[in-house]
């Protein structure tokens, strides 16, 4: 099977794709990795499958890491998103290049790669929106934003309500 995987954000972002796409090389698939430059260090290179890099977003990240710290009200936001919509169109266009280079039987996406459902669909294939944040119920007693289950005592197990269930 052909897997086109597309990420977007920082390596906590990225990290968890690039290794689910040296797993499905294992397992003997192709997979496309289109994420930034800087995360090119993180394709694996293992497997009877294979697993390419294609650079999408490369612009858009180095621009919010270069914008985002100087912000600092509505003026600057404005001026930035002025910037930042030609960096978006770079990402999806990026997006797209990698979708039909890989011509993949599936497309897998962060939700801040906004291109990923539309790719999928003009593909006609799967697109599997993933969002990879916790949303089971905490083990130790920190707050979980996507449960409605309270923390539970360390040691034990939170187990839902019938009001949350």
């Amino acid at each position: 099977m052909r897997t086109l995987i597309l990420s977007f954000g920082t390596r906590g972002d990225i990290q968890p794709y690039a290794v689910l796409a040296g797993a499905l090389s294992r397992a003997g698939h192709d997979v496309t990795l289109a994420v930034p430059e800087s995360f090119a260090d993180l394709v694996p290179r293992e497997g009877p499958g294979t697993v390419t890099h294609h650079p999408a977003g490369t612009t858009m990240l180095r621009l919010l890491q270069e914008i985002m710290p100087q912000m600092s009200g509505p003026r600057d936001a404005l001026r930035s998103l002025r910037v930042m919509r030609s960096a978006m169109r770079e990402l999806n266009a990026e997006c797209w290049d990698a979708a039909r280079a890989a011509r993949p039987d599936v497309v897998l996406h962060h939700p801040k790669t906004l291109a990923g459902p539309h790719v999928a669909e003009a593909l006609g294939v799967p697109g599997v929106h993933s969002c990879r944040c916790r949303t089971s119920p905490p083990r130790a007693p920190t707050p979980c934003p996507s449960s409605a289950v309270p923390p539970s005592d360390a040691g034990a197990t939170a187990r839902p309500t019938p009001s949350t269930a």
